[in-house]
């Protein structure tokens, strides 16, 4: 017998509830044992990447497609990734260490964040894995349903301690009681942050990424004001002139981040749906021009870094990011420069760039 919809809803609130809860319950074992001397160190690591990066994956497949195949397309993302991991850990005298660096937790991030839309689209349209406009929607759709996931969690934990406060004015402690156990306020927040998922998911036609692309591209014009004002600056001030103690690397390609996002927000997942706005167009366009300008200062900040101070993981780390970013301000200014059907080529260079920084991020986490 055919379950109705309220049941179906009901029934995938509870999975993706229960889902968070345990994801949630296995990290707080994991991080309540970390020292245990029982738990070799590469199988801690093992375990811990395993967990964290399963159910990450899982939860964010899980809706537009059905759980028990988010389960198993979970394990394409999350087996090769702790296989990495597990193999960065052996150049480690402990290999639990490499937790311990930034650098190398942003990587695998990296790779999981760029790797999960493709496996989405291989999953709902195998045939569409490399089409922008689907990629374009997975990976917005899913940054969007764990923004306001969380943001579920805050309030929650908002309300709950709100609710404990003012039952205490009468002398009642039963929330406190209930969450004494140290794994109790884990399992509630994994199971609020999967039901919220789920509720996100029934409301997509609500809460999409379509009123936060329409906001981000109102932005164009500012970033390109900022940037063309900084790029006439520079002959006369200089890298360490205008960034005095903020590290100019950084900042370069925080702001070059910035652009090439606001850039891939106004050209959409295809011309239909990009911005037709005049002066936020030609902003754009424009905008992507000046963007090998401002990667190729990033690289140069990071030259000078490395001159100075010699090679370390951090700056390797920072001239592969700086690469990348020039990357993607050739590709953007090339693609502008052939004339016609530029934004197309913006999006295949979107395309290309997400597959490599995937690949360099295995290769990565590969390197001996």
């Amino acid at each position: 017998m055919a379950l109705s919809q309220e049941m179906q809803v009901a029934r995938h609130r509870l999975v993706l509830a229960s889902l968070g809860a345990v994801a949630a319950l296995a990290l707080w074992g994991l991080g309540d044992n970390w020292d245990d001397p029982g738990l070799p160190p590469p199988l801690y690591l093992a375990l811990f990447t395993f967990v964290a990066t399963f159910f990450s994956v899982a939860l964010a497949l899980a809706g537009p497609v059905s759980v028990p195949r988010a389960l198993r397309g979970a394990l394409l993302i999350g087996v090769p990734v702790t296989g990495l991991v597990c193999l960065a850990g052996l150049r480690h005298v402990v290999a639990t260490d490499l937790l311990d660096q930034p650098e190398m937790l942003s990587v695998i991030v990296v790779l999981v964040f760029f790797s999960t839309p493709f496996l989405l689209v291989r999953l709902e349209t195998p045939e569409q894995w490399r089409n922008y406009g689907a990629l374009f929607d997975a990976a917005w759709t899913m940054t969007v349903r764990y923004f306001v996931g969380y943001v579920f969690v805050g309030v929650f934990w908002l309300v709950v301690f709100s609710s404990n406060a003012l039952l205490e004015l009468v002398g009642i402690d039963l929330i406190d009681r209930l969450l004494a156990a140290d794994w109790a306020p884990f399992v509630l927040s994994g199971a609020v942050l999967g039901l919220g998922l789920a509720v996100v998911y029934e409301l997509r036609r609500m809460i999409s990424p379509f009123l936060i692309l329409r906001l981000l591209r109102l932005l164009v014009p500012v970033v390109l004001a900022v940037l063309v004002v900084f790029l006439a600056a520079v002959p006369f001030r200089g890298l360490s002139g205008l960034f005095g103690e903020l590290s100019a690397a950084a900042t370069l390609m925080g702001t070059a981040i910035v652009a090439i996002t606001l850039i891939s927000t106004a050209l959409d997942r295809d011309d239909t749906r990009a911005v037709s706005t005049r002066g936020i167009r030609v902003a754009t366009r424009v905008l992507a021009l000046l963007l090998p300008f401002l990667a190729l200062l990033a690289v140069w900040a990071v030259v000078l870094r490395v001159r100075q101070y010699g090679w370390t993981p951090d700056r390797v780390l920072a001239a592969t990011t700086a690469g990348f970013v020039l990357a993607y301000g050739v590709g953007y200014a090339g693609a502008v420069l052939r004339g016609q059907a530029w934004a197309a080529r913006v999006r295949n260079v979107n395309v290309l760039v997400a597959l490599a920084v995937i690949g360099l991020s295995a290769l990565w986490l590969t390197r001996c």
